[in-house]
């Protein structure tokens, strides 16, 4: 019966989160403090590839590709990647490669200079 509740618990989290990331623009646009706070370290230790874990609508990930960063995105909302896939899509956007990735289950494998969280992993 736990077995159940765990699942059912896991659905609605990620029901939450796709319903969040199906507005466009959920939780705004641009770079957010913390990566133009990372950006300046980045740029400091020459980093080419980051691992984003949880990227959302990808806000993060799109500044540092304009960068002219490699970034690998990842999320576990089939909505938030899709959003990203589009973006790139409709943009023309280079740099950039989403993946929909559940890290609690699954782990990224490669090799990347920086692995780079806002708030997925806090």
């Amino acid at each position: 019966m736990k077995m159940k509740e765990e699942i059912s618990e896991e659905l609605e989290k990620l029901d939450y989160w796709n319903n969040m990331y199906s507005a466009p623009d959920a939780f705004g646009t641009g770079a957010t403090k913390l990566a133009s706070l990372a950006y300046q370290i980045l740029e400091l230790n020459n980093t080419r590839t980051i691992l984003e874990l949880g990227c959302g609508q990808g806000r993060d990930a799109f500044y540092f590709a304009s960068k002219r960063f490699s970034v690998t995105a990842t999320d576990f909302s089939p909505q938030a990647i899709d959003y990203v896939q589009n973006t790139i899509r409709n943009q023309k956007l280079e740099y950039i490669t989403p993946l929909l990735q559940d890290l609690r289950n699954d782990f990224m494998l490669g090799q990347f200079d920086c692995v780079y969280s806002n708030l997925a992993l806090q």
